[in-house]
């Protein structure tokens, strides 16, 4: 077993409310993990300390044995973790192209505002990542249509295409079926997930309500509660437990 993303003893309070308490999570490489817990469990600001975007009271952050926890959302997306947002988070008056190179890696030298004014135009590397990009997540069609006029099932394509243009090793998804329909959770988003993974080398870590999707995709599960975490293995092992499977483990 590989360990790519560890956390030793993560804890975090807003003001008198524990959000995090005394938190381990190890993620393999090169799989697919599951954050589940109830509304206010601690998931997303979980995902949020992993990233970067809050520091912890307390506890630490390794990426590959290197302790990443004082560094920022930028530097740690340069070294190989980045996140989706439930609230999509897009350019809605941009292309859905351009949506996609706004996330492409970019020089130190480059300007993201001539970028936004389209000096990217001229870059055909550019262009053809963020095209193939695109094709995979299956939505290529739509490049040139302004992302205010998609549904939300496609921006939420869209919203995966912007953090796989990162090239970031580690990708936090933040309940990326919420809103699609199943015909759409069955033939787009878990083949896509499974590429990620077997074909194209990521580790996948999600937070996730859909049950049926864990059990299906995830090798490992972590149950999140009041910020703790209370189990973590197989799903299959973990159902076993009337307890977890009762709080846990339902399917809606």
């Amino acid at each position: 077993m590989s360990i790519i993303l560890e956390t030793k003893g993560i804890h975090k309070s807003f003001g008198g409310l524990k959000a995090l308490y005394d938190v381990d999570v190890k993620i393999e490489e090169r799989k697919i993990s599951g954050l589940i817990g109830p509304n206010g469990a601690g998931k997303t600001t979980l995902f949020n300390v992993l990233c970067g975007f809050i520091k912890p009271d307390r506890g630490r952050i390794l990426l590959k044995d290197r302790d990443i926890t004082e560094k920022g959302p930028q530097k740690i997306v340069h070294l190989g973790v980045a996140r989706s947002w439930q609230g999509l988070r897009l350019f809605e008056n941009l292309t859905v192209l351009e949506n996609v190179v706004m996330s492409l890696p970019r020089d130190d030298q480059e300007n993201p505002v001539m970028i936004i004014l389209g000096s990217w135009e001229k870059s055909q590397k550019k262009v053809k990542r963020s095209l193939e990009i695109l094709e995979m997540v299956q939505i290529k069609n739509r490049a040139a249509a302004l992302v205010k006029e998609l549904s939300y099932a496609e921006q939420k394509l869209v919203a995966i295409a912007r953090l796989l243009a990162t090239e970031a090793e580690v990708l936090l998804l933040d309940e990326p079926t919420s809103g699609l329909d199943e015909k759409t959770v069955n033939m787009v988003i878990a083949p896509l997930l499974k590429e990620l993974v077997v074909q194209r080398g990521k580790t996948v870590c999600l937070v996730e309500h859909s049950i049926k999707l864990v059990f299906n995709m995830c090798e490992r599960v972590f149950c999140l509660n009041e910020g703790m975490i209370v189990a973590s293995g197989h799903p299959l092992d973990l159902r076993q437990n009337e307890e977890l499977n009762r709080a846990f483990f339902q399917i809606i």
